[in-house]
């Protein structure tokens, strides 16, 4: 398991990050990181931070508490 300060600084920065994102507020609001990774490039494959974003979202989904 990550350390939990590790956990929340990449979860605050992917929340940043899809602040700046076309994406259904519901999804953010459960921190939906799996769904994420696999909707994010419909409508935002082409956004500069798009590969940080995912790369953020891969880590959090693997490091999520169960």
């Amino acid at each position: 398991m990550a350390d939990q300060t590790t956990y929340e600084q990449k979860q605050s920065k992917v929340l940043s990050l899809l602040a700046m994102m076309d994406v259904p507020p519901m999804r953010v609001e459960r921190r939906d990181w799996r769904w994420f990774l696999r909707n994010l490039a419909v409508r935002n494959n082409n956004h500069p931070l798009f590969e940080t974003t995912v790369e953020l979202l891969r880590w959090l989904a693997r490091n999520e508490k169960k």
